[in-house]
């Protein structure tokens, strides 16, 4: 599938071929959202999926697995327990491989992030032991090392509400989130800027306002010459640190 096609709508598109073993079929799929609309969708096996804006999930199911990819963007999945057919999603990160449960999962640049809304998860990194991940936390996976964190499912508006939230956000998480929702590509200007941290919430679906907002937290300021929409600083001392 093309990324233009992908991008242009919600896409579902089934394919059946044998696998190895005569009696196993595979049902084969990809879901893809539009910048600016999130999806929601029910899977072959009964599980539901809700795509963030700009993102993409490709499935691979068989009699004995349910492998997902989540190729770009941000998904959150109600699971159907099957114990007989593991419900894994991968990012190249790692792996998390649902133990019955609601979770979701963001792809970010260099790492990606699980949060367990119920239920566990286990999340393999390469080269580093799985870690559990229960409710109520979430967890940073890159190739370094794992990072858990704490949150409170019941108030936490992510996404699906579109909200940007947390705390301790990563500046190059934050630009690329708020990216699915702007009409122009969104950058910063300075990799390096990329691991600073904040605080906050703001609106997804005003990603100007909310760029500009984050910038000051920063001294950074938001260029937008009706292409792209660049942060950059506006002293070569570097952005105030919060």
């Amino acid at each position: 599938m093309g990324i233009a096609a992908a991008l242009a709508a919600a896409i579902a598109t089934p394919l059946l071929w044998r696998a190895s073993r005569p009696d196993d079929r595979i049902v084969a799929q990809s879901y893809a959202s539009a910048t600016g609309q999130q999806r929601r969708f029910a899977l072959p096996d009964g599980s539901d999926m809700a795509l963030d804006a700009a993102s993409g999930v490709a499935i691979a199911f068989s009699d004995t697995a349910r492998d997902l990819a989540l190729t770009r963007g941000a998904a959150r999945f109600e699971v159907r327990h099957d114990a007989a057919r593991p419900f894994a999603v991968s990012t190249p990160d790692g792996q998390m491989v649902a133990l019955g449960t609601n979770f979701s999962v963001d792809r970010g640049v260099g790492r990606s992030e699980l949060r367990v809304f119920r239920g566990r998860v286990r999340l393999t990194v390469p080269g580093q032991p799985p870690v559990v991940v229960t409710a109520g936390h979430w967890a940073e996976a890159g190739s370094d090392r794992i990072l858990l964190h704490r949150f409170d499912p019941a108030s936490y508006e992510g996404w699906q509400d579109h909200w940007l939230s947390g705390d301790r956000i990563r500046l190059g998480d934050a630009v690329a989130r708020l990216g699915r929702y702007s009409p122009h590509p969104v950058q910063l200007t300075d990799h390096a800027l990329a691991d600073l941290r904040f605080d906050g919430r703001f609106r997804l679906d005003t990603p100007v306002q909310s760029l500009t907002l984050i910038a000051a937290l920063f001294d950074l300021s938001v260029e937008d010459d009706g292409r792209s929409i660049r942060l950059t600083r506006r002293h070569p001392t570097g952005p105030k640190r919060p």
